[in-house]
């Protein structure tokens, strides 16, 4: 029999969606152009800047439609059903829900810390416990609008219980110095699945506290050296501001920033392997009746993506502030050309500077806030970009499922679950994807 490798690419396609068959393995398919998805993002988020943040709904309605649509499992595509509308419908419910509530948590604080310190704590307790609940019904509501095959995915209202369990242990990995979070996390997924359904077929969970604590440890305690070493380098940055280090010691300081920047990269590439073990661990967990998934997502992947990020990010930063300093150096010239000609005796470009400003304070502020806001724009398309849509084209290219004909057999089933908790994390600015 002829080798693989010598086959025609067409050929050996077939031969391999042959074996995928017989297997009983299916490779979901990621098509979206990440070229068009970020003047997505970059067009949204221009037009949420010009609409003060209205636009923001629809914004991140068209976000999901894109990456639903474009992840296919078996040949069929997801469907994302809702509407830019409800989340702002979801939003203002919210709001008039949270705004007695925010008033009351910023008095108590108040009067209770005057009476006793860290008296407050039962409170931000209670707004963990109100953001966890928002969370369960966002989920709820994503859920319900995503569709597959004609059939609903959904969830049963749980929300309550699920931010009792939640809060109950954040208070247990707090105590343990975080040891105890894979555990936490573990039982979170599990309530969370169990309480999920495709049509009428329950999903479920099989990863274990112990698994993802294992397959995450090393990175752990790198991580937790990283920490040590940075506060270690920011102490000793302190301490030679505060004693004015003479000239002799500036090499030894430059060394301090580099140990700095040193570390935090390394922080940032363990936090995104991290995720990658996560990730991984997650979807070998998931169980959608017959259907479970495997997942090969690569931690250099991750890392590549959260530095392409930060460079971008950092770039943007480094060119609109050479263009503010830019503009700024054309205003101080022009104003000491025309309001000191030459032959005249010109003041210095501080003074004329500040001439300036006192006439133009209020456009220079406009200006000062238009460019801080452009600025983020550009970095949140950025971070679309590269850690939602890249991030996602990893994930879905990685994985693999095993079983999904039994998925066929799902009829519909379940109710659709309004915004109220989509507006509830956008007002505790706890709003996710």
């Amino acid at each position: 029999m002829m080798s693989v490798d010598y086959l025609h690419p067409i050929e050996r396609d077939i031969n391999d969606h042959v074996q995928t068959l017989q297997s009983g393995l299916i490779a979901p398919r990621f098509t979206s152009n990440g070229r068009s998805f970020f003047w997505l993002v970059l067009r949204g988020g221009l037009l949420q800047l010009l609409t003060a943040g209205f636009y923001r709904f629809w914004f991140l309605t068209n976000i999901r439609r894109r990456l639903w649509s474009a992840t296919s499992f078996d040949g069929d595509a997801l469907e994302y059903t809702g509407r830019g509308r409800e989340l702002l419908l979801g939003f203002l419910f919210a709001m008039a829900i949270l705004a007695p509530l925010f008033l009351a948590y910023f008095v108590l604080g108040l009067e209770i810390e005057r009476f006793k310190a860290f008296a407050s704590l039962p409170l931000t307790l209670f707004l963990y416990l109100f953001g966890q609940y928002a969370s369960y019904r966002a989920r709820r509501y994503r859920l319900s609008r995503t569709v597959w095959r004609g059939v609903r995915f959904w969830m049963e209202k749980d929300a309550w219980k699920y931010a009792f369990l939640s809060t109950a242990l954040f208070v247990r990995s707090v105590v343990t110095l975080w040891i105890a979070n894979p555990w936490r996390v573990a039982a979170l997924e599990r309530f969370k699945m169990r309480r999920t359904r495709y049509g009428h077929i329950q999903a479920g969970f099989e990863g274990t506290g112990w698994g993802l604590f294992k397959s995450a440890l090393p990175l752990l305690f790198s991580g937790l050296i990283a920490l040590i070493a940075i506060f270690v380098v920011m102490a000793r940055m302190a301490i030679a501001i505060q004693q004015s280090a003479p000239r002799p010691e500036i090499r030894g300081g430059v060394l301090d920033y580099l140990s700095f920047g040193l570390f935090i990269g390394v922080a940032v590439a363990l936090w995104a392997a991290y995720q990658a073990v996560e990730w991984r661990w997650f979807v070998n967990g998931v169980r959608i009746g017959g259907a479970s998934f495997e997942s090969a997502a690569r931690k250099r992947r991750f890392i590549g993506l959260y530095f392409q990020f930060l460079v971008s990010a950092g770039a943007i930063l480094v060119a609109i502030s050479a263009a503010v300093l830019g503009v700024l150096t054309l205003i101080v010239l022009g104003g000491r050309t025309l309001w000191f000609p030459s032959g005249s005796s010109a003041p210095a470009s501080n003074e004329v500077f500040a001439q300036l400003g006192q006439q133009l304070t209020v456009p220079i502020l406009v200006s000062f806030a238009a460019v801080y806001l452009l600025a983020v724009t550009l970095i949140g398309a950025a971070y679309r970009y590269f850690l939602q849509h890249q991030l996602w084209r990893e994930i879905i290219e990685t994985m693999t499922v095993r079983g999904i004909e039994s998925l066929s057999e799902a009829h519909a089933a379940g109710e659709a679950a309004s915004a109220l908790g989509e507006g509830m994390l956008d007002g505790l600015d706890m709003g996710g994807f």
